[in-house]
Protein backbone atom coordinates (compact mmCIF):
# COMPACT_ATOMS: atom_id res chain seq x y z
CA UNK A 1 0.00 0.00 0.00
CA UNK A 2 1.55 3.30 -1.16
CA UNK A 3 0.61 7.02 -0.42
CA UNK A 4 -2.69 6.67 1.08
CA UNK A 5 -5.19 9.02 -1.54
CA UNK A 6 -8.19 10.00 0.64
CA UNK A 7 -6.21 11.86 3.32
CA UNK A 8 -8.05 14.06 6.21
CA UNK A 9 -6.39 17.42 6.12
CA UNK A 10 -3.45 17.95 8.46
CA UNK A 11 -4.36 19.19 11.65
CA UNK A 12 -2.74 21.65 14.28
CA UNK A 13 -3.34 20.99 18.02
CA UNK A 14 -6.42 23.70 18.62
CA UNK A 15 -6.17 25.13 22.34
CA UNK A 16 -7.23 22.72 24.42
CA UNK A 17 -8.17 20.41 22.49
CA UNK A 18 -5.01 18.24 23.16
CA UNK A 19 -3.33 15.63 20.06
CA UNK A 20 -5.53 13.29 21.00
CA UNK A 21 -8.79 15.21 19.73
CA UNK A 22 -6.83 15.72 16.55
CA UNK A 23 -6.21 12.50 15.99
CA UNK A 24 -9.59 10.75 16.94
CA UNK A 25 -11.20 13.68 14.71
CA UNK A 26 -8.96 12.63 11.78
CA UNK A 27 -9.77 8.43 12.30
CA UNK A 28 -13.83 9.44 12.24
CA UNK A 29 -12.87 12.17 8.86
CA UNK A 30 -11.19 9.09 7.29
CA UNK A 31 -13.47 6.56 8.57
CA UNK A 32 -16.88 8.81 6.71
CA UNK A 33 -14.71 8.99 3.63
CA UNK A 34 -14.30 5.60 3.37
CA UNK A 35 -18.17 4.72 3.88
CA UNK A 36 -19.06 7.57 1.58
CA UNK A 37 -16.43 6.90 -1.01
CA UNK A 38 -15.36 10.27 -0.97
CA UNK A 39 -11.80 12.33 -0.12
CA UNK A 40 -10.96 13.04 3.59
CA UNK A 41 -9.84 16.16 3.22
CA UNK A 42 -14.04 17.47 2.22
CA UNK A 43 -14.76 16.53 5.71
CA UNK A 44 -13.65 18.32 8.50
CA UNK A 45 -14.57 17.70 12.05
CA UNK A 46 -13.98 20.43 15.05
CA UNK A 47 -11.55 18.46 17.81
CA UNK A 48 -11.97 21.42 20.12
CA UNK A 49 -16.11 20.51 19.83
CA UNK A 50 -15.88 16.90 21.25
CA UNK A 51 -13.37 17.89 23.58
CA UNK A 52 -15.63 20.38 25.04
CA UNK A 53 -18.93 18.38 24.39
CA UNK A 54 -18.63 15.05 24.46
CA UNK A 55 -20.21 15.45 26.90
CA UNK A 56 -19.86 19.04 28.55
CA UNK A 57 -17.91 19.17 31.74
CA UNK A 58 -15.72 15.96 31.10
CA UNK A 59 -12.77 17.90 30.46
CA UNK A 60 -11.26 20.96 31.03
CA UNK A 61 -7.52 22.73 29.06
CA UNK A 62 -5.68 20.82 31.70
CA UNK A 63 -7.26 17.28 32.29
CA UNK A 64 -6.33 16.09 28.76
CA UNK A 65 -7.91 12.80 27.01
CA UNK A 66 -6.34 9.35 26.41
CA UNK A 67 -7.44 7.27 23.32
CA UNK A 68 -9.32 4.73 24.67
CA UNK A 69 -11.69 7.86 26.13
CA UNK A 70 -11.64 9.68 22.75
CA UNK A 71 -12.69 6.47 21.09
CA UNK A 72 -15.75 5.50 23.84
CA UNK A 73 -16.35 9.36 23.67
CA UNK A 74 -16.92 8.97 19.91
CA UNK A 75 -19.22 6.12 20.07
CA UNK A 76 -21.20 7.19 22.77
CA UNK A 77 -21.50 11.06 21.69
CA UNK A 78 -21.07 10.17 17.94
CA UNK A 79 -23.21 13.39 16.80
CA UNK A 80 -20.93 15.58 18.71
CA UNK A 81 -17.57 14.32 16.81
CA UNK A 82 -19.16 14.72 13.88
CA UNK A 83 -19.93 18.55 14.12
CA UNK A 84 -18.19 20.52 11.18
CA UNK A 85 -14.91 22.87 11.70
CA UNK A 86 -16.15 25.57 10.07
CA UNK A 87 -19.75 25.30 11.81
CA UNK A 88 -18.70 24.82 15.48
CA UNK A 89 -15.19 26.98 15.29
CA UNK A 90 -12.03 26.03 17.38
CA UNK A 91 -13.00 27.58 20.22
CA UNK A 92 -13.25 25.95 23.63
CA UNK A 93 -17.25 25.95 24.79
CA UNK A 94 -17.28 26.82 28.57
CA UNK A 95 -20.97 26.00 28.28
CA UNK A 96 -23.88 23.15 27.83
CA UNK A 97 -25.67 25.69 26.51
CA UNK A 98 -23.23 26.57 23.76
CA UNK A 99 -22.46 23.14 23.24
CA UNK A 100 -26.09 23.05 22.22
CA UNK A 101 -26.25 25.70 20.41
CA UNK A 102 -23.50 24.99 18.34
CA UNK A 103 -25.07 21.58 17.79
CA UNK A 104 -28.51 22.81 16.41
CA UNK A 105 -26.05 24.96 14.17
CA UNK A 106 -24.25 22.10 13.35
CA UNK A 107 -26.89 19.36 12.82
CA UNK A 108 -27.65 19.71 9.15
CA UNK A 109 -24.28 18.18 8.32
CA UNK A 110 -23.77 15.34 10.29
CA UNK A 111 -24.46 12.16 7.90
CA UNK A 112 -22.91 9.99 10.31
CA UNK A 113 -25.61 7.86 12.34
CA UNK A 114 -23.59 6.02 14.92
CA UNK A 115 -19.59 4.39 15.04
CA UNK A 116 -18.48 1.10 16.58
CA UNK A 117 -14.83 0.85 18.16
CA UNK A 118 -12.39 -2.51 17.54
CA UNK A 119 -9.62 -2.82 19.25
CA UNK A 120 -6.56 -3.93 17.20
CA UNK A 121 -3.98 -6.05 18.79
CA UNK A 122 -2.35 -7.26 15.87
CA UNK A 123 -0.15 -6.04 13.02
CA UNK A 124 -2.42 -7.75 10.30
CA UNK A 125 -5.71 -6.12 12.13
CA UNK A 126 -4.08 -3.04 11.97
CA UNK A 127 -3.68 -3.34 8.29
CA UNK A 128 -6.86 -4.73 7.54
CA UNK A 129 -8.69 -1.58 9.45
CA UNK A 130 -6.72 0.62 7.63
CA UNK A 131 -7.90 -0.73 4.12
CA UNK A 132 -11.51 -1.09 5.38
CA UNK A 133 -11.84 2.34 7.19
CA UNK A 134 -9.51 4.61 6.19
CA UNK A 135 -7.09 5.29 9.47
CA UNK A 136 -6.48 3.99 12.93
CA UNK A 137 -6.13 5.68 16.27
CA UNK A 138 -2.46 4.77 17.88
CA UNK A 139 0.19 6.41 19.63
CA UNK A 140 4.13 7.21 19.75
CA UNK A 141 6.95 7.69 22.42
CA UNK A 142 9.28 10.01 21.09
CA UNK A 143 11.93 12.09 22.36
CA UNK A 144 13.67 15.17 21.73
CA UNK A 145 15.35 13.54 18.65
CA UNK A 146 12.16 12.92 17.07
CA UNK A 147 11.98 16.89 15.54
CA UNK A 148 15.51 16.65 14.75
CA UNK A 149 14.72 13.45 12.46
CA UNK A 150 12.52 14.83 10.51
CA UNK A 151 13.77 18.37 10.23
CA UNK A 152 16.82 17.05 8.52
CA UNK A 153 15.32 14.26 6.46
CA UNK A 154 11.30 14.47 6.18
CA UNK A 155 11.29 11.60 4.19
CA UNK A 156 13.73 9.29 6.13
CA UNK A 157 11.70 6.08 7.96
CA UNK A 158 12.22 6.58 11.59
CA UNK A 159 13.08 3.78 13.93
CA UNK A 160 13.84 4.88 16.89
CA UNK A 161 12.40 2.88 20.23
CA UNK A 162 12.80 5.01 23.48
CA UNK A 163 10.85 4.12 26.93
CA UNK A 164 7.80 6.03 28.29
CA UNK A 165 10.19 7.12 31.17
CA UNK A 166 13.24 7.98 29.10
CA UNK A 167 14.71 11.92 29.44
CA UNK A 168 11.90 14.26 27.97
CA UNK A 169 9.77 11.27 26.47
CA UNK A 170 6.17 11.92 25.53
CA UNK A 171 2.99 9.76 24.30
CA UNK A 172 1.56 11.29 21.36
CA UNK A 173 -1.54 10.23 19.63
CA UNK A 174 -1.54 9.70 16.18
CA UNK A 175 -3.46 8.64 13.19
CA UNK A 176 -2.08 5.27 11.38
CA UNK A 177 -3.69 5.74 7.70
CA UNK A 178 -1.06 3.53 5.04
CA UNK A 179 1.59 1.11 4.96
CA UNK A 180 4.38 -0.37 3.00
CA UNK A 181 5.11 -3.90 3.53
CA UNK A 182 8.24 -3.33 0.84
CA UNK A 183 10.53 -0.63 3.26
CA UNK A 184 8.13 -1.76 6.40
CA UNK A 185 7.18 1.15 7.60
CA UNK A 186 3.67 3.15 8.45
CA UNK A 187 2.17 6.18 7.30
CA UNK A 188 1.81 8.34 10.45
CA UNK A 189 -0.24 11.43 10.37
CA UNK A 190 0.79 14.02 13.27
CA UNK A 191 -1.10 16.75 14.80
CA UNK A 192 1.63 18.88 14.63
CA UNK A 193 0.47 21.30 11.45
CA UNK A 194 1.60 20.75 7.62
CA UNK A 195 5.25 21.95 8.22
CA UNK A 196 5.94 18.90 10.07
CA UNK A 197 7.05 15.85 7.92
CA UNK A 198 5.54 16.12 4.00
CA UNK A 199 2.57 18.24 4.95
CA UNK A 200 2.12 16.23 8.48
CA UNK A 201 2.87 13.09 7.00
CA UNK A 202 5.70 10.93 8.67
CA UNK A 203 7.07 7.43 7.73
CA UNK A 204 7.36 5.17 11.19
CA UNK A 205 9.09 1.90 11.24
CA UNK A 206 6.75 -1.00 12.43
CA UNK A 207 7.89 -1.82 15.91
CA UNK A 208 9.55 1.67 16.59
CA UNK A 209 8.69 4.36 18.65
CA UNK A 210 5.90 1.99 20.48
CA UNK A 211 3.47 2.71 17.42
CA UNK A 212 0.77 0.19 17.45
CA UNK A 213 0.43 -0.63 21.18
CA UNK A 214 -2.11 -2.81 21.36
CA UNK A 215 -3.62 -1.00 24.43
CA UNK A 216 -3.23 2.15 22.68
CA UNK A 217 -4.93 1.12 18.88
CA UNK A 218 -8.27 1.42 17.84
CA UNK A 219 -10.22 2.04 14.84
CA UNK A 220 -13.72 3.27 14.34
CA UNK A 221 -16.53 1.85 11.99
CA UNK A 222 -19.18 4.63 11.36
CA UNK A 223 -22.69 4.05 10.00
CA UNK A 224 -24.30 6.26 7.53
CA UNK A 225 -27.33 8.15 8.16
CA UNK A 226 -30.49 6.84 5.87
CA UNK A 227 -30.09 9.63 3.89
CA UNK A 228 -26.64 10.73 3.81
CA UNK A 229 -25.34 10.55 0.11
CA UNK A 230 -22.16 7.99 -0.93
CA UNK A 231 -20.57 7.13 -4.16
CA UNK A 232 -19.51 4.01 -2.51
CA UNK A 233 -20.13 1.10 -4.98
CA UNK A 234 -22.17 -1.78 -3.47
CA UNK A 235 -21.13 -5.75 -4.14
CA UNK A 236 -24.07 -7.42 -5.87
CA UNK A 237 -24.59 -11.35 -4.75
CA UNK A 238 -27.15 -13.83 -5.44
CA UNK A 239 -28.36 -16.26 -3.85
CA UNK A 240 -26.83 -19.75 -4.21
CA UNK A 241 -28.50 -23.11 -3.56
CA UNK A 242 -26.78 -23.76 -0.48
CA UNK A 243 -27.93 -21.83 3.08
CA UNK A 244 -26.29 -19.20 4.08
CA UNK A 245 -24.02 -19.26 1.00
CA UNK A 246 -24.61 -16.63 -2.30
CA UNK A 247 -22.78 -15.93 -5.60
CA UNK A 248 -20.36 -13.56 -6.18
CA UNK A 249 -18.31 -12.72 -9.51
CA UNK A 250 -15.21 -10.93 -9.42
CA UNK A 251 -14.80 -7.23 -10.18
CA UNK A 252 -11.43 -5.13 -11.26
CA UNK A 253 -9.28 -5.21 -8.51
CA UNK A 254 -10.52 -8.01 -6.82
CA UNK A 255 -8.05 -11.11 -5.68
CA UNK A 256 -8.36 -13.81 -2.68
CA UNK A 257 -7.39 -11.88 0.56
CA UNK A 258 -9.17 -8.51 -1.02
CA UNK A 259 -12.45 -10.40 -1.31
CA UNK A 260 -12.07 -12.33 1.95
CA UNK A 261 -11.29 -9.14 3.49
CA UNK A 262 -14.10 -7.26 1.94
CA UNK A 263 -16.69 -9.63 2.31
CA UNK A 264 -15.43 -10.69 5.98
CA UNK A 265 -15.39 -14.31 5.19
CA UNK A 266 -13.50 -17.30 6.27
CA UNK A 267 -10.29 -17.60 4.13
CA UNK A 268 -9.86 -21.50 4.45
CA UNK A 269 -13.39 -21.94 3.64
CA UNK A 270 -13.67 -19.50 0.76
CA UNK A 271 -10.61 -21.19 -1.12
CA UNK A 272 -11.62 -24.73 -0.12
CA UNK A 273 -15.32 -24.22 -1.67
CA UNK A 274 -13.75 -22.58 -4.60
CA UNK A 275 -11.12 -24.89 -5.46
CA UNK A 276 -14.18 -27.52 -5.99
CA UNK A 277 -16.03 -25.30 -8.24
CA UNK A 278 -12.93 -24.91 -10.09
CA UNK A 279 -12.47 -21.10 -9.88
CA UNK A 280 -8.58 -21.11 -9.30
CA UNK A 281 -5.70 -22.07 -11.43
CA UNK A 282 -3.19 -24.43 -10.22
CA UNK A 283 0.46 -23.75 -9.66
CA UNK A 284 1.48 -27.91 -9.80
CA UNK A 285 0.16 -30.51 -11.91
CA UNK A 286 -1.37 -32.80 -8.70
CA UNK A 287 -3.63 -29.53 -8.35
CA UNK A 288 -2.86 -29.13 -4.65
CA UNK A 289 -1.83 -25.08 -4.47
CA UNK A 290 -4.32 -22.98 -5.93
CA UNK A 291 -2.69 -19.65 -7.52
CA UNK A 292 -3.97 -17.45 -4.98
CA UNK A 293 -2.50 -14.01 -6.56
CA UNK A 294 -4.45 -14.84 -9.53
CA UNK A 295 -6.50 -11.60 -10.40
CA UNK A 296 -10.50 -12.65 -9.97
CA UNK A 297 -12.26 -9.82 -12.51
CA UNK A 298 -15.29 -11.68 -13.99
CA UNK A 299 -14.56 -15.46 -12.10
CA UNK A 300 -17.83 -16.34 -10.29
CA UNK A 301 -16.96 -17.39 -6.58
CA UNK A 302 -19.08 -19.05 -3.98
CA UNK A 303 -19.00 -16.83 -0.83
CA UNK A 304 -20.59 -18.20 2.33
CA UNK A 305 -21.18 -16.56 5.91
CA UNK A 306 -21.30 -12.70 4.84
CA UNK A 307 -22.12 -11.13 7.81
CA UNK A 308 -25.09 -8.79 8.44
CA UNK A 309 -23.08 -6.13 8.93
CA UNK A 310 -21.35 -6.45 5.48
CA UNK A 311 -25.07 -6.88 3.84
CA UNK A 312 -25.98 -3.15 5.40
CA UNK A 313 -22.69 -1.56 3.62
CA UNK A 314 -21.00 -3.50 1.61
CA UNK A 315 -23.36 -5.74 -0.65
CA UNK A 316 -26.33 -5.79 -2.25
CA UNK A 317 -28.21 -8.64 -2.71
CA UNK A 318 -30.03 -9.35 -6.47
CA UNK A 319 -33.30 -11.26 -6.77
CA UNK A 320 -34.55 -13.19 -9.71
CA UNK A 321 -37.59 -12.06 -11.49
CA UNK A 322 -40.59 -12.37 -9.31
CA UNK A 323 -39.11 -11.79 -6.61
CA UNK A 324 -38.17 -8.75 -4.02
CA UNK A 325 -35.32 -8.58 -1.29
CA UNK A 326 -36.32 -9.66 1.88
CA UNK A 327 -33.83 -8.61 4.48
CA UNK A 328 -30.68 -11.14 3.84
CA UNK A 329 -32.91 -13.68 1.21
CA UNK A 330 -35.25 -12.95 -1.75
CA UNK A 331 -38.77 -13.10 -1.42
CA UNK A 332 -41.52 -13.92 -3.95
CA UNK A 333 -43.27 -10.55 -5.12
CA UNK A 334 -46.78 -9.51 -3.02
CA UNK A 335 -49.94 -10.02 -4.70
CA UNK A 336 -50.55 -7.80 -7.42
CA UNK A 337 -46.91 -6.93 -7.88
CA UNK A 338 -44.28 -7.85 -10.32
CA UNK A 339 -40.12 -8.19 -10.66
CA UNK A 340 -39.11 -8.82 -14.63
CA UNK A 341 -35.41 -8.86 -14.30
CA UNK A 342 -32.71 -9.43 -11.93
CA UNK A 343 -32.11 -7.37 -9.49
CA UNK A 344 -32.47 -5.56 -5.91
CA UNK A 345 -35.41 -3.02 -6.99
CA UNK A 346 -38.99 -3.41 -5.00
CA UNK A 347 -41.46 -5.60 -7.38
CA UNK A 348 -43.75 -3.27 -9.47
CA UNK A 349 -47.39 -2.96 -9.17
CA UNK A 350 -49.77 -4.15 -11.86
CA UNK A 351 -51.70 -1.98 -13.95
CA UNK A 352 -55.11 -0.61 -12.27
CA UNK A 353 -57.59 -3.19 -12.94
CA UNK A 354 -55.37 -6.20 -12.42
CA UNK A 355 -54.55 -9.13 -10.18
CA UNK A 356 -51.23 -11.36 -10.20
CA UNK A 357 -52.34 -15.22 -9.49
CA UNK A 358 -50.50 -17.54 -7.21
CA UNK A 359 -47.10 -17.21 -4.90
CA UNK A 360 -44.47 -19.01 -6.83
CA UNK A 361 -42.02 -16.32 -8.48
CA UNK A 362 -43.00 -17.96 -11.82
CA UNK A 363 -46.29 -15.95 -11.28
CA UNK A 364 -44.70 -12.32 -10.92
CA UNK A 365 -42.12 -12.28 -13.61
CA UNK A 366 -43.36 -11.20 -16.45
CA UNK A 367 -45.96 -7.96 -17.27
CA UNK A 368 -48.61 -10.98 -18.56
CA UNK A 369 -48.99 -12.10 -14.99
CA UNK A 370 -51.13 -9.10 -14.43
CA UNK A 371 -54.40 -10.51 -15.11
CA UNK A 372 -57.88 -8.10 -15.68
CA UNK A 373 -59.43 -8.50 -12.02
CA UNK A 374 -63.00 -9.19 -13.72
CA UNK A 375 -61.08 -12.66 -15.19
CA UNK A 376 -61.31 -14.03 -11.30
CA UNK A 377 -64.27 -13.18 -9.37
CA UNK A 378 -65.27 -15.60 -6.62
CA UNK A 379 -67.80 -15.77 -3.81
CA UNK A 380 -66.00 -13.02 -2.11
CA UNK A 381 -68.43 -10.62 -4.83
CA UNK A 382 -71.56 -11.50 -3.04
CA UNK A 383 -70.41 -9.96 0.51
CA UNK A 384 -73.22 -7.35 1.03
CA UNK A 385 -75.00 -8.64 -1.87
CA UNK A 386 -77.01 -11.44 0.02
CA UNK A 387 -76.28 -13.45 2.53
CA UNK A 388 -77.73 -16.99 1.84
CA UNK A 389 -75.90 -19.57 0.89
CA UNK A 390 -75.98 -21.51 -2.81
CA UNK A 391 -74.56 -22.13 -5.88
CA UNK A 392 -73.80 -18.92 -7.78
CA UNK A 393 -71.62 -18.14 -10.86
CA UNK A 394 -67.91 -17.12 -10.15
CA UNK A 395 -65.18 -16.61 -12.64
CA UNK A 396 -62.15 -17.91 -12.63
CA UNK A 397 -59.42 -17.36 -16.15
CA UNK A 398 -62.56 -15.58 -17.72
CA UNK A 399 -65.00 -18.19 -17.45
CA UNK A 400 -68.12 -18.74 -15.40
CA UNK A 401 -68.34 -21.67 -13.52
CA UNK A 402 -70.85 -22.68 -10.83
CA UNK A 403 -69.39 -23.09 -7.15
CA UNK A 404 -71.25 -23.30 -3.99
CA UNK A 405 -71.07 -20.21 -1.57
CA UNK A 406 -71.30 -20.34 1.81
CA UNK A 407 -72.87 -16.33 2.81
CA UNK A 408 -73.73 -16.96 6.57
CA UNK A 409 -70.53 -18.05 8.16
CA UNK A 410 -68.23 -15.66 9.22
CA UNK A 411 -68.95 -12.47 7.32
CA UNK A 412 -70.00 -15.01 4.29
CA UNK A 413 -68.06 -15.47 1.00
CA UNK A 414 -66.38 -18.76 0.92
CA UNK A 415 -65.88 -21.36 -1.24
CA UNK A 416 -66.47 -25.14 -1.39
CA UNK A 417 -63.25 -26.42 -2.29
CA UNK A 418 -63.36 -30.00 -0.36
CA UNK A 419 -66.36 -32.23 0.73
CA UNK A 420 -66.77 -35.79 1.77
CA UNK A 421 -69.93 -37.34 3.67
CA UNK A 422 -69.04 -40.80 4.05
CA UNK A 423 -70.93 -43.63 6.21
CA UNK A 424 -69.60 -46.00 8.79
CA UNK A 425 -67.74 -48.98 7.57
CA UNK A 426 -66.43 -47.30 4.87
CA UNK A 427 -63.37 -46.42 3.34
CA UNK A 428 -64.15 -44.97 -0.26
CA UNK A 429 -61.62 -43.27 -2.17
CA UNK A 430 -61.41 -39.54 -2.58
CA UNK A 431 -61.21 -37.67 -5.91
CA UNK A 432 -59.38 -34.93 -6.86
CA UNK A 433 -61.57 -32.96 -9.34
CA UNK A 434 -60.55 -30.99 -12.10
CA UNK A 435 -62.44 -27.64 -13.74
CA UNK A 436 -63.60 -30.30 -16.05
CA UNK A 437 -65.49 -31.88 -12.86
CA UNK A 438 -66.53 -28.92 -11.78
CA UNK A 439 -66.18 -27.95 -8.23
CA UNK A 440 -68.02 -30.01 -5.40
CA UNK A 441 -71.96 -28.40 -4.51
CA UNK A 442 -72.44 -29.01 -1.27
CA UNK A 443 -75.37 -31.54 -0.73
CA UNK A 444 -75.95 -32.95 2.78
CA UNK A 445 -74.20 -32.17 5.74
CA UNK A 446 -76.08 -34.66 7.96
CA UNK A 447 -74.20 -37.51 9.83
CA UNK A 448 -74.65 -40.98 7.68
CA UNK A 449 -75.27 -39.91 4.79
CA UNK A 450 -72.59 -41.89 1.90
CA UNK A 451 -71.73 -39.06 -1.03
CA UNK A 452 -68.89 -41.42 -2.19
CA UNK A 453 -70.75 -41.94 -5.34
CA UNK A 454 -71.49 -38.34 -6.23
CA UNK A 455 -68.72 -37.44 -8.90
CA UNK A 456 -69.00 -35.22 -11.81
CA UNK A 457 -70.05 -32.10 -12.53
CA UNK A 458 -72.82 -31.02 -9.68
CA UNK A 459 -71.72 -33.77 -7.80
CA UNK A 460 -70.80 -33.18 -4.00
CA UNK A 461 -67.76 -35.31 -3.79
CA UNK A 462 -63.75 -34.57 -3.57
CA UNK A 463 -61.63 -31.78 -3.32
CA UNK A 464 -60.12 -29.42 -5.96
CA UNK A 465 -56.85 -30.25 -7.92
CA UNK A 466 -54.18 -27.95 -6.38
CA UNK A 467 -53.18 -26.65 -9.48
CA UNK A 468 -56.94 -24.98 -9.79
CA UNK A 469 -56.22 -23.68 -6.23
CA UNK A 470 -52.63 -22.64 -6.94
CA UNK A 471 -54.30 -20.57 -9.63
CA UNK A 472 -57.10 -18.10 -8.21
CA UNK A 473 -55.96 -14.48 -6.42
CA UNK A 474 -56.00 -13.36 -3.17
CA UNK A 475 -57.06 -16.36 -1.26
CA UNK A 476 -55.81 -15.67 2.17
CA UNK A 477 -58.12 -18.19 4.60
CA UNK A 478 -59.03 -21.40 4.85
CA UNK A 479 -61.65 -23.03 6.79
CA UNK A 480 -62.16 -26.50 7.45
CA UNK A 481 -65.03 -28.13 9.55
CA UNK A 482 -64.88 -31.96 10.32
CA UNK A 483 -67.63 -33.58 12.08
CA UNK A 484 -68.16 -37.15 13.00
CA UNK A 485 -68.75 -39.63 16.54
CA UNK A 486 -65.74 -38.07 17.84
CA UNK A 487 -66.44 -34.31 18.17
CA UNK A 488 -66.21 -31.39 16.05
CA UNK A 489 -63.57 -29.08 14.76
CA UNK A 490 -64.63 -26.20 13.21
CA UNK A 491 -61.75 -23.27 12.24
CA UNK A 492 -60.14 -21.01 10.12
CA UNK A 493 -56.62 -19.81 9.53
CA UNK A 494 -54.02 -18.20 7.33
CA UNK A 495 -51.25 -20.51 8.28
CA UNK A 496 -48.96 -20.22 5.07
CA UNK A 497 -47.33 -23.81 5.16
CA UNK A 498 -50.97 -24.70 5.28
CA UNK A 499 -52.25 -22.60 2.64
CA UNK A 500 -49.13 -23.92 0.68
CA UNK A 501 -50.33 -27.41 0.77
CA UNK A 502 -53.92 -26.40 0.08
CA UNK A 503 -52.84 -24.65 -3.16
CA UNK A 504 -50.00 -26.93 -4.52
CA UNK A 505 -50.59 -30.59 -2.74
CA UNK A 506 -47.22 -30.13 -1.53
CA UNK A 507 -45.61 -28.80 1.97
CA UNK A 508 -42.73 -28.84 4.76
CA UNK A 509 -44.63 -30.57 7.39
CA UNK A 510 -41.40 -30.25 9.26
CA UNK A 511 -41.72 -26.67 10.06
CA UNK A 512 -44.39 -27.77 12.65
CA UNK A 513 -42.24 -30.00 14.60
CA UNK A 514 -44.02 -33.05 12.93
CA UNK A 515 -41.98 -36.37 12.65
CA UNK A 516 -42.64 -38.95 9.65
CA UNK A 517 -42.01 -42.09 11.72
CA UNK A 518 -44.16 -44.24 9.49
CA UNK A 519 -43.15 -44.96 6.20
CA UNK A 520 -47.20 -44.71 5.12
CA UNK A 521 -47.79 -41.88 6.76
CA UNK A 522 -48.15 -38.46 4.16
CA UNK A 523 -45.32 -36.23 3.45
CA UNK A 524 -47.33 -33.02 3.53
CA UNK A 525 -50.52 -32.00 5.48
CA UNK A 526 -52.56 -29.51 7.01
CA UNK A 527 -50.77 -29.31 10.11
CA UNK A 528 -52.42 -29.30 13.57
CA UNK A 529 -49.56 -28.53 15.62
CA UNK A 530 -49.34 -25.24 13.83
CA UNK A 531 -53.34 -24.77 13.74
CA UNK A 532 -53.38 -24.51 17.69
CA UNK A 533 -51.85 -20.83 17.64
CA UNK A 534 -52.54 -19.82 14.29
CA UNK A 535 -56.40 -20.41 14.05
CA UNK A 536 -59.86 -18.89 14.76
CA UNK A 537 -62.81 -21.04 16.04
CA UNK A 538 -65.50 -21.01 14.72
CA UNK A 539 -69.55 -22.22 15.50
CA UNK A 540 -69.21 -25.45 16.83
CA UNK A 541 -65.62 -26.37 17.13
CA UNK A 542 -65.02 -27.97 20.21
CA UNK A 543 -61.58 -27.51 21.77
CA UNK A 544 -61.11 -30.58 23.80
CA UNK A 545 -61.11 -32.33 20.41
CA UNK A 546 -58.40 -30.71 18.96
CA UNK A 547 -56.12 -30.41 21.48
CA UNK A 548 -56.67 -34.04 22.54
CA UNK A 549 -55.78 -35.18 19.14
CA UNK A 550 -52.14 -32.94 19.15
CA UNK A 551 -51.31 -34.30 22.67
CA UNK A 552 -51.78 -37.67 21.41
CA UNK A 553 -48.70 -39.15 21.25
CA UNK A 554 -49.56 -42.07 18.75
CA UNK A 555 -50.82 -39.60 16.68
CA UNK A 556 -49.08 -37.85 13.20
CA UNK A 557 -50.88 -34.67 13.34
CA UNK A 558 -51.82 -33.94 10.27
CA UNK A 559 -55.08 -33.76 7.96
CA UNK A 560 -53.81 -35.25 4.57
CA UNK A 561 -55.98 -35.66 1.16
CA UNK A 562 -54.29 -38.26 -0.48
CA UNK A 563 -55.21 -39.43 -4.20
CA UNK A 564 -57.06 -42.88 -2.41
CA UNK A 565 -57.48 -41.73 1.13
CA UNK A 566 -57.96 -38.85 3.79
CA UNK A 567 -56.05 -38.61 6.75
CA UNK A 568 -57.24 -36.69 9.37
CA UNK A 569 -54.48 -37.38 12.43
CA UNK A 570 -54.70 -41.13 11.96
CA UNK A 571 -58.51 -41.39 13.48
CA UNK A 572 -60.32 -39.27 11.46
CA UNK A 573 -60.82 -41.93 8.50
CA UNK A 574 -61.26 -44.98 10.77
CA UNK A 575 -64.76 -46.83 9.53
CA UNK A 576 -66.24 -46.86 12.79
CA UNK A 577 -67.62 -43.35 12.26
CA UNK A 578 -69.34 -41.46 10.16
CA UNK A 579 -68.02 -38.38 8.87
CA UNK A 580 -68.42 -35.02 7.32
CA UNK A 581 -65.50 -33.12 6.40
CA UNK A 582 -65.46 -29.94 4.50
CA UNK A 583 -62.80 -27.16 3.33
CA UNK A 584 -63.77 -24.02 2.11
CA UNK A 585 -61.59 -20.67 1.11
CA UNK A 586 -62.09 -16.94 0.83
CA UNK A 587 -60.02 -14.18 -0.18
CA UNK A 588 -59.92 -10.75 1.08
CA UNK A 589 -57.09 -9.29 -0.23
CA UNK A 590 -53.44 -9.32 0.81
CA UNK A 591 -50.87 -12.38 0.98
CA UNK A 592 -51.89 -15.14 4.24
CA UNK A 593 -49.92 -13.51 7.31
CA UNK A 594 -47.40 -16.09 9.24
CA UNK A 595 -48.65 -17.28 12.32
CA UNK A 596 -46.05 -16.59 15.84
Amino acid sequence: MGLPNRLPLTKSVAPCATVVGSAVSSVLEAAQASIQAVPAAGIQLSPTYAYSCAPFGARSCTSGWTNEGAVNAAVSATAAFFAGAQCAGSTMLTSSAACSAAAQRCGSARDVSSCSIEALDAFYLIQGAIRRNGAVLSSLIIDGGFNAFFEADRDGIYNKTVGIDALRALRVAVTLVGYDNAQFFWWVLLPFGPAFGRNGLVKISYGAAGVGNPEETYTLKCRLSPNAPTQLQMRPVQHAELPGCYWYTGQKGDWVAGVVELLQLDILQFVSDNAKLGAFIYLDAQQKQPDLSRPLEGVKLLVCGISPEVFSTVVQLECPPGQTVKGFSCAVCPDDTISTALGSASCQPCPLGTVTLGLTAADHDDSSDCKPAADYLLCDKYIGVTNVSGVYPVTINGKQHQVYCDMETDGGGWMLVMNYNRKAGTAPRTKIRSLDDGFPILNSTELGVDESKSFGPGGSWGIMDPLVLGALPKLTEFRFFLRNGAGTMHLKSSEPNSFKYITTGKNDIATSGYTRDQATVPVSGLQLLRMQPCYTPLAGHMQATLTGLVRAPTMEHILAFEPNSMWVDGVWNLPAYNTVAQLWLRGSGGRPKDCP
